[in-house]
């Protein structure tokens, strides 16, 4: 069963991620593995008198090509459930990263179709006014 888990890690870091891996006793083990995770980050904005706290997703590992990671059980401090509210925003996150994603690889892909078609220039033919 996957389960969703915000963790707080010894660098400071906080991430939400995905596993299959029971987090019940993870101590005891020596690496969990993780997917889609994803790091929270506060923002503290003023708002007159007051201060807002504004929470930002980014992906964890920016520049990663897997979503699958490994990661050792002693850099988590705390693991706890999230409520409902934030899964969902979580689910929704990673469902639009995975389309973003999808629409890049097609317009790769047409893009590599062009280059074929045109051959591997930078020049596409323009229009031929007459």
């Amino acid at each position: 069963m996957t389960e969703v888990k915000y963790l707080k890690l010894t660098n400071g870091e906080q991430i939400v991620v995905s596993s299959n891996d029971g987090f019940n006793n993870f101590k005891d083990k020596k690496y969990i593995e993780i997917f889609d995770p994803i790091e929270i980050k506060a923002i503290k904005v003023h708002h007159g008198a007051q201060i807002m706290e504004h929470y930002t997703m980014q992906p964890w590992i920016k520049m990663a090509k897997t979503d699958k990671m490994v990661l050792p059980t002693d850099s988590i401090l705390l693991a706890v459930d999230l409520h409902d509210d934030a899964i969902t925003q979580y689910k929704e996150y990673i469902k639009d990263a995975t389309e973003i994603e999808l629409v890049s690889e097609a317009e790769l892909e047409l893009q590599e179709s062009e280059d074929e078609f045109y051959g591997d220039t930078d020049e596409k033919p323009g229009k031929t006014f007459h």
